[in-house]
């Protein structure tokens, strides 16, 4: 359900699946060795989020 909602706020224009989760939760990602300005909304739904974005 929620990516189905993401995808239509997307063509809607109401946000970018490039953006970062960083834009729309602010202090969630927390944590040392965690980027959270580099995790995007499409990483979060891929299930890609801490592949490079967590990486020294």
């Amino acid at each position: 359900m929620t990516p189905g909602v993401l995808l239509k706020l997307e063509a809607r224009g109401r946000l970018s699946l490039d953006e970062s989760l960083e834009k729309w939760l602010p202090g969630v990602v927390c944590g040392t060795g965690y980027r959270p300005e580099h995790i995007t909304v499409w990483r979060l739904l891929n299930h890609t989020s801490c592949r490079s974005c967590c990486q020294g």
